[in-house]
């Protein structure tokens, strides 16, 4: 019984994370590079997050591995568009900013967001990149914004969740039978 209800557990899990490859075009290139291409991972339980990320983008790599972070948030709705709104932000040496019209559950990628969204009475966004010259130098003074973006859902291999839990169950239920068959006896 407890293994069943650790297996639901994970498989209730499995639903929240996906993973998605997104490829954006920027309004202003840097040095002739204008694409910014990568992947993210985003859990949608609680207030949602990003587990992992690299981007390769004009301003450099965007990833945890290089000092970046992540943080996610959800407006429902924003105040202008009047509509479910969710920033995905990366800080680093600089900032991305990445907005979809959509709720985090469902999250779908493909409702990348290029305009202005007022998110607050005192904050409006957009979807771009910017990068400030640091301490050390930095990645120098850029920013763009985006003009066309999307996330798209990469498939897994994995057996889809309720079928594994479901195989477990099956597996477990025969061990049980097997346990308790009677044994022939020793003596003839």
């Amino acid at each position: 019984m407890v293994a069943m209800s650790t297996l639901a557990a994970a498989a209730g899990r499995a639903d929240m994370l996906e993973s998605f490859n997104f490829t954006g075009t920027l309004a202003t290139p840097d040095m002739g590079d204008s694409t910014v291409t990568g992947s993210f991972t985003l859990d949608t339980s609680g207030a949602g997050s990003v587990t992992a990320f690299d981007f390769s983008t004009p301003i450099g790599t965007i990833s945890q591995s290089a000092g970046w972070a992540s943080s996610v948030t959800e407006y429902l709705p924003a105040i202008s568009p009047p509509a479910d709104i969710v920033e995905i932000f990366f800080k680093g040496e600089g900032g991305m900013a990445l907005l979809f019209e959509t709720s985090l559950a469902p999250f779908s990628g493909s409702t990348f967001y290029t305009g202005q969204v007022q998110l607050s009475p005192m904050a409006s966004y957009v979807s771009s990149i910017a990068c400030n010259i640091g301490p050390e130098g930095g990645c120098g003074l850029y920013g763009s914004l985006f003009t066309s973006g999307s996330a798209t859902p990469v498939s897994t291999a994995a057996p889809e969740p309720r079928l594994s839990f479901l195989l477990g169950a099956v597996l477990l239920g025969f061990a049980a039978v097997l346990g308790h068959r009677p044994r022939k006896s020793a003596e003839r």
